[in-house]
């Protein structure tokens, strides 16, 4: 779950009505993610707020899910019954001393997302500043260049003249076939 929408869709669907367990995993993937970019328990009370007002009956799972992350107790749904709170510190102190470091369940993938950033970059040095070009050597190179340009359009227009003339020439020996009624095969 890393949008809002996601879990929004999740707990709209069937199975968060009939499943606590899976209300809970939704909204505790949901907070790891916010965890992982660094939000702090503010940010991550923010977040609860407009679903623990949208679903109130839910009120366990939110309560259960503010324990885990140590929220401070929901302006909307309220702190957590006592029994409730007494059961996830009991559980919480019966675990291993591995599991107190980590209370959430969290795979490889978590792991590898949860490592320290990398360093930045090593300065890189910006490219020499511009150098001043020989103006009447690049000034030389610029007018043989449109030099040899001109020359092959030049060329190129004496071709076309060439191919108009063909074409021309073609076109009066069809019409004089056609006034001769085709005796004259043209080669």
């Amino acid at each position: 779950m890393v949008k809002a929408a996601d879990v929004w869709v999740a707990l709209d669907a069937e199975q968060a009505q009939q499943s606590p367990q899976y209300r809970l995993e939704v909204i505790r993937a949901y907070l790891l993610h916010k965890v992982r970019r660094h939000r702090s328990k503010v940010e991550l009370q923010l977040k609860l707020i407009p679903l623990e007002r949208t679903y109130p009956h839910f009120a366990d799972t939110f309560q259960t899910a503010r324990l885990e992350f140590a929220l401070p107790a929901s302006p909307v749904v309220g702190a957590p019954p006592p029994h409730l709170a007494r059961a996830y510190h009991r559980a919480r102190a019966a675990r291993t001393p591995s599991d107190r470091r980590l209370p959430i369940t969290l795979d490889a993938a978590d792991l590898a997302d949860l490592a320290p950033p990398s360093p930045p970059p090593e300065f890189v040095a910006p490219p020499p500043a511009y150098e001043r070009e020989d103006t009447e050597a690049t000034i030389r190179d610029l007018q043989a260049r449109l030099s040899t340009a001109l020359e092959e359009a030049e060329r190129a227009r004496a071709r076309l003249a060439e191919a108009e003339e063909a074409r021309r020439e073609l076109e009066e020996r069809v019409v004089c076939l056609e006034r001769r009624g085709g005796e004259e095969v043209a080669v």
